[in-house]
């Protein structure tokens, strides 16, 4: 298989997840409105796949001039398996999860984080709560992340590095910025 190939390859995953990354977010959004849950769409600044690891997806939230946006991430790994319906469950449980810190006081994993994500549970039939002994539980305050995005593609990145001078999108290989 030719580099060219590989890279069409990979252009078409990546569209067919964010496709599906993108239908699940809308009903995932919709289900919560739908159970009363106070999920603020208009906070999500993008969704995106990132190169992360310990986690299915996390989100980083930063303070803007028109108040706090959210860029959500979805573990890349986990979309090469969009057949998979256990797999899916579990990118659309991440989802659920990373939806929930757009609610009023629920950027970290609080009082009010847990009682939306019961009733996210409860109503929806979601896993969305996080408990000490679970992957997905971080400590969000010592998450170190930047956020890259491609001038050409848009394609999203999240990296953990702090020395890192450049970034390379992988879908077109041009400079990202941060």
């Amino acid at each position: 298989m030719t580099k060219a190939d590989k890279l069409f390859r990979e252009v078409n995953l990546y569209n067919d997840a964010m496709l599906k990354i993108n239908e699940m977010m809308n009903e995932c959004i919709s289900d919560m409105i739908a159970a009363g849950i106070p999920v603020q769409k208009d906070k999500i600044l993008n969704i995106g796949l990132a190169n992360i690891s310990n986690t299915h997806a996390l989100c980083c939230f930063k303070e803007t001039e028109n108040g706090i946006r959210f860029v959500i991430a979805i573990k890349k790994t986990m979309m090469y398996h969009l057949n998979n319906e256990v797999v899916m469950t579990n990118v659309k449980n991440s989802i659920y999860h990373e939806l929930l810190h757009t609610c009023p006081d629920c950027k970290s994993h609080n009082e009010n984080f847990m009682k939306w994500s019961e009733i996210c549970d409860k109503k929806i039939g979601t896993r969305t709560r996080c408990y000490m002994e679970d992957p997905i539980y971080y400590n969000k305050t010592k998450f170190k992340g930047f956020i890259y995005v491609c001038p050409e593609c848009g394609n999203t990145y999240i990296s953990t590095d702090v020395f890192a001078e450049k970034i390379y999108c992988e879908l077109c290989n041009n400079v990202m910025e941060r």
